[in-house]
């Protein structure tokens, strides 16, 4: 992801910064970037802060969610773009179903909050992963599993990213 001029002019308003971007260590060939645009039934997948309380989106994620789970049959990675959205999608896939259909076709991980949990967390899921289980880790953008975290090989053969976490508006730092 490389930042437009306008995002970079909102987050540091000074004309001095210098934005470096580097190449990717996985050969372009060995990638397949997708966006997609609508669920399985079609909804929109649009997870836009305004969006973020529809539970008709959330339930749509869980359905294309779900599907990835049934084509990959190594490691899935869903990132999320805040503890608090992972936390209300999970809280309606409780209540719909859609938890339990996922936890019926691989074993589920989430990203702990606490630092302290998240090599075991972690530990937990490369087990699964060596072992030929079917698993998948729910995780949070910016968080412990983000940033320096090699999800080589089989640990992260598909990654979802389900909303981008957008600077505060009202934050002071960009006032």
């Amino acid at each position: 992801m490389h930042p437009t001029d306008e995002v970079i002019h909102q987050i540091f308003p000074r004309k001095d910064v210098q934005v470096f971007a580097y190449d990717h260590i996985v050969p372009n060939q060995h990638l397949c970037v997708r966006t997609i645009g609508k669920g399985p039934k079609g909804e929109r997948m649009a997870f836009t802060y305004e969006k973020r309380n529809d539970g008709n989106l959330m339930d749509e994620l869980g359905r294309t969610i779900i599907n990835i789970g049934n084509l990959v049959k190594e490691g899935v990675v869903v990132f999320f773009p805040s503890y608090d959205f992972l936390k209300k999608v999970k809280k309606r896939w409780m209540e719909s179903g859609i938890w339990a259909r996922l936890e019926g076709k691989k074993k589920v991980f989430e990203e702990p909050k606490n630092g302290n949990e998240v090599d075991a967390v972690l530990a937990g899921y490369a087990e699964c992963v060596k072992q030929k289980q079917g698993v998948i880790m729910f995780a949070v953008v910016g968080a412990k599993l983000s940033e320096g975290i090699n999800f080589s090989d089989d640990l992260a053969r598909t990654v979802v990213v389900c909303g981008i976490p957008y600077p505060n508006a009202n934050s002071p730092e960009l006032n």
